[in-house]
């Protein structure tokens, strides 16, 4: 850990507490579809945080006291109980860009968001 730069290991920090809130939760949440983001703003009305090591779980732990929960271009997470501007659908392959933190989840893609509605959250 001596190796990593202070900014790298503030992330990884950032990421263990992650890990350790969500091993006491088990989210439910819906994967409602790949949105086309026309005006660079979002779909969803709460704004957006930029997560290098961004993930669908960390987004929604991010957004837990929110309705609904974005990833978008890779990097950035968005929350909000109303949506601001949605445009129709987009194809599910325009939301295929890798998740860096999970390279097995897709976190949207170029103006595009997949967007998620949680329906509930128990603790273990």
């Amino acid at each position: 850990m001596d190796q990593l730069n202070a900014k790298q290991q503030e992330l990884l920090k950032r990421e263990q507490e992650f890990s350790k809130e969500l091993e006491n939760c088990e989210s439910i949440f819906k994967y409602m579809g790949c949105y086309a983001n026309h005006d660079g703003k979002g779909p969803l009305a709460a704004g957006y945080t930029k997560d290098v090591v961004n993930t669908v779980e960390a987004c929604e732990l991010k957004c837990r006291d929110f309705a609904y929960f974005a990833v978008e271009n890779t990097l950035y997470c968005t929350c909000g109980n109303s949506f601001r501007n949605v445009s129709p659908h987009a194809p599910d392959a325009e939301c295929s860009s890798k998740c860096p933190g999970n390279s097995s989840q897709s976190c949207g893609g170029s103006l595009r968001a997949s967007i998620y509605a949680k329906s509930a959250q128990r603790q273990k």
